[in-house]
């Protein structure tokens, strides 16, 4: 968005002052071009050599309201604000980390089918105190991607669950176990470390009932039972 439009009645923005002389070939470029991404990639990188934090964030912010179905802007965006926050204590400087988990929501709103924009953001919500919000996310991004790319999701997913462990983590497990139950054996452990006693004895005798079931231990049938026994 060119920095003459918000200037505009409730466009006005107050950080116009980032907007120095050695900009305007740059900003008669994004004027010409409003529907090119060319420019603005000069922009972006003339700021990323010759300006501040504060000038590249203000060029990013506009590239991607004039482009906001640009994956490559908001990658860079996001990346951007990432890396720069990310320096800072989560748990100190909370109200920093809310503004960046904000602005991957506004990604999100158009490129929610992007598998590494749900990466970005789930890696930095594992950087801050926020269970309950990391998991919506982590089951958001599953809804929202096919099931050809969830290994992604789930390859962030499970060792999350493992750190929260409790119910939550099982719930996270049961979840997991409809499409990879050639993993009963972690979630046998799983079950067990938590107290779902019951649960996982009935999880032993699904894998023991299930001729094609292939340890990824390497344990035989009378091993597994042995295991079930002693539960």
């Amino acid at each position: 968005m060119p920095a003459s439009v918000l200037l505009n009645g409730s466009q006005r923005r107050p950080d116009l002052h980032l907007v120095g002389d050695e900009d305007s070939v740059y900003e008669q470029d994004v004027i010409r071009n409003p529907g090119s991404i060319k420019p603005w990639l000069a922009y972006i990188q003339f700021k990323s050599q010759h300006g501040t934090v504060h000038e590249r964030a203000f060029v990013l912010e506009r590239a991607c309201l004039q482009l906001p179905r640009s994956y490559k802007l908001w990658k860079m965006y996001l990346t951007f604000r990432v890396q720069h926050v990310s320096k800072l204590n989560a748990s100190v400087f909370s109200a920093e980390y809310r503004k960046v988990n904000a602005l991957f929501e506004r990604a999100l709103i158009l490129l929610n089918k992007m598998p590494r924009i749900w990466e970005l953001y789930l890696k930095f919500l594992l950087q801050q105190p926020l269970v309950t919000t990391t998991r919506r996310t982590f089951d958001r991004a599953l809804r929202a991607l096919p099931l050809t790319q969830h290994n992604r999701i789930w390859s962030l997913y499970k060792p999350f669950a493992n750190s929260i462990a409790g119910i939550s983590a099982v719930k996270v497990w049961r979840r997991y176990m409809q499409i990879h139950p050639e993993d009963a054996e972690d979630f046998i452990e799983l079950l067990t470390q938590a107290g779902f006693y019951t649960e996982a004895v009935k999880k032993y005798m699904d894998v023991l009932n299930n001729p094609r079931f292939t340890s990824k231990q390497g344990k035989g049938h009378y091993e597994l039972w042995s295991e079930r026994c002693s539960t």
